[in-house]
């Protein structure tokens, strides 16, 4: 919560910014998010990890 408070502060915004969050996020529509997934995000640039057991030997 406080590291949430803070970077609300860095941006330059109060702490009504973080009890918003959660409403400003649920008005979001669908083409919304998909727009800002195609613009902050590169699939050339993603990295696939694996984790978990390996098989004994």
């Amino acid at each position: 919560m406080a590291g949430a408070l803070l970077r609300a502060l860095e941006r330059g915004e109060g702490p009504e910014a973080v009890d918003s969050l959660g409403a400003r996020v649920n008005a979001l529509s669908l083409s919304e998010v998909n727009a800002a997934i195609r613009h902050h995000l590169d699939p050339a640039l993603m990295v696939v990890i694996k984790a978990g057991t390996l098989p004994g030997p």
